[in-house]
């Protein structure tokens, strides 16, 4: 009988901690990878936006727009693989 009993305990207990959705490791691993993706977007953003005004500065410096990012860019240390841009307009945007 006691037995029966220790295995029934043990049963209940496996299926209790089975039935939990989430570990505390595989939510705090989660919420890391929350944070770091928010930092990537947040960096992306602001190299955005100091790109967006170094074409604005070099076409108030130049009279044109620069004919590709690689003439921002590489003063900037960013990869000009990572943006689209329009030489017409002067327009840049995040790659998707």
């Amino acid at each position: 009988m006691k037995q029966a009993l220790t295995i029934m305990a043990a049963v209940l207990c496996l299926v209790a901690f089975s039935s939990c959705e989430e570990n505390p490791v595989q939510e705090y691993g989660r919420g890391l990878t929350r944070s770091l993706d928010k930092a990537y977007t947040t960096a992306d953003q602001a190299n955005l936006d100091a790109l967006g005004k170094s074409i604005a500065a070099y076409h108030a410096a130049e009279g044109r727009y620069p004919e590709s990012l690689t003439e921002i860019t590489s003063a900037m240390g960013l990869d000009p693989a990572r943006f689209d841009y329009d030489p017409a307009t002067g327009h840049v945007a995040l790659r998707q």
